[in-house]
């Protein structure tokens, strides 16, 4: 009995360190696969550098999100401003047109007929606010869809990745491209053409005083229209370009937005930027 029950003891030790050795080699995959999912590091995108593919997946996730968040708020603070500032010279100019229709001044009509010009005019800036108001104010709440659909991207980290990316880079494009040059040749055009009605207008009369009114409305309107189509422009969000170009370098310290404080963007680093 004595032997018996010296030999079970050693079976039942054995078969114990198994269990805890299948155990702990269990929990150990389970760590391993989760520390996966939520670091690790994944490929860079085109263009990137293999410093960036280097970097911890969750680095660059934590990146991408806190970037396109901060532009996402400033182009849609953009939009929205600019809304509210071509709404109130819609009205204005509008109001314009009422108030002289109550005059009895000389130049009643000519000021009614120039207001009235002006105010179809002024529909293009809240209209081009909305219109060209860059991608990327949309992208901040898709982001965040995003990442709570996928636990803060632990859910197929490399592909939620590989998404945000695709959606930076398109946002940082876009942005680019609407406030390059041909956004400035409109706005000149549009204020130049503008111009040329008014003055139009003064050419058809033969009485001075209307003449005078029609061009002192001309050269008023044409300053105040450069003012404002340049001011919405100069504030137009440019950040996410350099952004996107800096992470694709690998470089992912946190910096403020940008905006251009000049219109003219032939082409990238001959612009002037602000921080804030």
């Amino acid at each position: 009995m004595a032997a018996s029950g010296s030999s079970f003891a050693p079976t039942g030790s054995r078969g114990s360190l198994r269990e805890t050795m299948r155990r702990a080699t269990w929990c150990a995959g389970v760590l391993l696969l989760s520390s996966h999912s939520h670091g690790g590091t994944c490929p860079a995108p085109a263009g990137g550098d293999a410093a960036l593919a280097a970097r911890d997946a969750s680095e660059r996730i934590d990146f991408l999100h806190r970037a396109i968040d901060e532009h996402a708020r400033y182009a849609q603070t953009w939009k929205w401003g600019w809304f509210a500032i071509g709404l109130g010279t819609v009205t204005w100019s509008a109001a314009q047109v009422v108030g002289w229709a109550a005059s009895n001044s000389g130049v009643r009509t000519a000021n009614i007929t120039d207001n009235a010009i002006i105010t179809a005019f002024s529909i293009a800036t809240p209209v081009s606010a909305l219109l060209s108001a860059p991608r990327i104010g949309a992208d901040g709440p898709a982001i965040d869809a995003l990442l709570l659909a996928t636990a803060n991207g632990s859910a197929g980290t490399c592909e939620v990745l590989a998404r945000m990316e695709e959606i930076f880079s398109i946002g940082a494009a876009d942005e680019s491209r609407k406030a390059g040059w041909l956004t400035q040749l409109s706005a000149l055009l549009g204020v130049g053409a503008l111009f040329s009605i008014l003055v139009v207008e003064a050419a058809n009369t033969s009485v001075p005083d209307v003449r005078r009114t029609h061009l002192q409305n001309a050269i008023l309107t044409t300053v105040g229209g450069v003012v404002l189509t340049e001011s919405q422009i100069a504030t137009t969000p440019t950040g996410a370009e350099s952004e996107h170009q800096r992470y694709l370098r690998g470089d992912l310290r946190p910096r403020a937005v940008t905006f251009a404080v000049t219109p003219f963007q032939l082409a990238p680093g001959l612009s002037l930027r602000l921080s804030f």
